[in-house]
């Protein structure tokens, strides 16, 4: 036991390739918000080099040998599991859950295939591909930079796309999204500058100068294997439909519409930003996990009831989640008493609380016209 009480982080990794095993796991023993309330234990676990999902092992602070206990049982329990020491410090590594990163995204409104013809015909709106992928804000002064979620909460990040961005000579605050599988960041809104707060300006203002700072189109991003690069953007009519039919052709998530004199407007409280999803998704809690790759989905009623909702294949190459995980899940429609319908792992999500998981959100199958099958491809 140690005599006197200090913050303690340990970072773990366990890597078996013949498993295609690769796992990062940290582990936190850290004082409350209020130091008198007592100590929490926190731990960080994921695919290595991806962002880390959190759990909390202490529920509510406990005095400091309570949480050491706490935290010395952890340790033990991943060495017999595999898993090996990267390093050991006596400060924390990761920021403590809900640290404000004071960065808050402008979240997009959902419009319909109906309404498309609109945001295609009219110039003053910017068309630019949407990716489906995690939303982080990245704040970058000297040498450090700081990762947040869309719910402006700092976490751990992707470390290779961190690493990336530490490189660039100048401070920004850029926000975008990272791909779960290939680790690239599609940066699409550039909000500070070397200290210039560029909020209050114009959103083509704000596009136009993210790219000159990222330097790099998506072509010359890969030739060179960087791996930021910016969301593709139209502006003309005609360039607008061809991007809609290329993202619809490949099977892509859809477009992003947003009014190019518009300033930024942190929430939803807005219209200047819209997005066409051309595929539904929903945010899901992993129940319970299958013996053939697969878990299972529950969501919760408008009463809070836990509600079943299928199960969703993981690929050998993913890192399978854990019980009590969210995870995104891309589908084509719901099924009301019933599954999702054709329902494909996105990833897991750290960026979404288990009361937003809600089958208020699901895309229900609407039924069969008269003459029809009673479902599609039935």
């Amino acid at each position: 036991m140690t005599d006197t009480p200090a913050t303690r982080s340990t970072s773990m990794r366990c890597c078996e390739p013949a498993t295609n095993t690769d796992k990062d796991y940290i582990i936190k023993l850290v004082q409350a918000p209020s130091p008198e309330e007592g100590w929490l234990v926190e731990c960080w676990y994921g695919r290595h080099g991806k962002n880390l999902n959190q759990s909390l092992k202490t529920k509510k602070p406990v005095p400091y040998e309570k949480a050491e206990q706490v935290y010395n049982k952890e340790f033990v329990a991943r060495l017999s599991k595999g898993y090996v020491v990267e390093g050991e410090s006596n400060t924390a590594t990761v920021a403590p859950p809900k640290e404000s990163c004071g960065v808050f995204g402008q979240l997009l409104n959902p419009i319909s295939e109906a309404e498309v013809e609109f945001y295609m015909t009219d110039p003053g709106w910017i068309a630019e591909e949407k990716h489906d992928g995690e939303r982080n804000s990245f704040t970058k002064k000297g040498d450090t930079v700081v990762v947040g979620n869309r719910r402006g909460q700092v976490i751990p990040g992707n470390a290779q796309v961190v690493t990336e961005l530490a490189r660039h000579g100048r401070d920004f605050v850029i926000e975008g999204e990272v791909l779960p599988v290939t680790n690239q960041f599609i940066a699409f809104d550039l909000l500070e500058l070397d200290g210039r707060n560029m909020r209050g300006e114009p959103y083509a203002i704000r596009a136009a100068e993210l790219r000159q700072l990222i330097a790099l189109d998506d072509v010359a991003a890969k030739a060179v294997g960087h791996r930021i690069s910016y969301a593709r953007a139209a502006v003309h009519e005609m360039a607008k439909w061809a991007l809609l039919t290329e993202v619809r052709a490949k099977g892509g998530e859809g477009l992003v519409f947003k009014r190019a004199n518009a300033l930024h407007v942190a929430g939803k409280n807005h219209k200047d930003q819209v997005k066409l999803k051309l595929w539904a998704d929903c945010s899901c809690v992993v129940s319970g996990i299958n013996e053939k790759s697969s878990v299972r989905l529950e969501m919760y009623d408008d009463k809070g009831q836990p509600v079943h909702v299928g199960n969703v294949t993981i690929s050998q190459n993913r890192a399978c989640p854990e019980v009590g995980d969210i995870v995104d899940v891309q589908y084509l429609y719901a099924y009301r008493q019933g599954s999702l319908f054709q329902p494909v792992f996105r990833g897991v999500r750290t960026d979404v609380a288990r009361e937003e998981c809600t089958t208020s959100t699901l895309k229900y199958y609407a039924g069969p016209k008269a003459g029809e099958n009673p479902a599609p491809g039935a």
